[in-house]
């Protein structure tokens, strides 16, 4: 009797998810919609506040306790997170690192950000 091993390659393919957030701004410190300075609420939880400072850090809060802090950035570039992203004058990419933790990254394509409402569009590799 003849013995045959198989070998089978199962691929799994990388899933992208996607989740919008929106952050609607409730002071601004520079009275200007072209940066993001100031302290928006999430339009989805009010517990939740980010506050954009000059020196690039964002503090998180959360029913008015500060969650964490991380630094932020504002590119055009590709890749964010690891993940091809489109390039061009209409394309944004918002990105905060914990400062005690740079392991922890979030990226997200910033999707629109006038009127002092900040949409964002949070994603992940699954």
């Amino acid at each position: 009797m003849r013995k045959i091993n198989l070998l089978i390659k199962i691929s799994v393919p990388v899933t992208v998810l996607t989740l919008i957030v929106g952050f609607n701004l409730i002071f601004n410190q520079q009275n200007s919609s072209e940066n993001l300075i100031g302290k928006y609420v999430s339009a989805d939880d009010s517990n939740w506040v980010w506050e954009f400072k000059s020196d690039g850090k964002l503090y998180d809060y959360y029913d008015g306790e500060l969650s964490d802090i991380y630094y932020y950035s504002i590119e055009k570039i590709s890749p964010q997170c690891g993940l091809e992203v489109d390039e061009g004058p209409l394309f944004e990419y918002f990105t905060r690192t914990n400062i005690n933790n740079p392991l922890e990254k979030f990226c997200y394509e910033i999707y629109g950000f006038q009127d002092g409402i900040l949409q964002l569009r949070y994603f992940w590799n699954k």
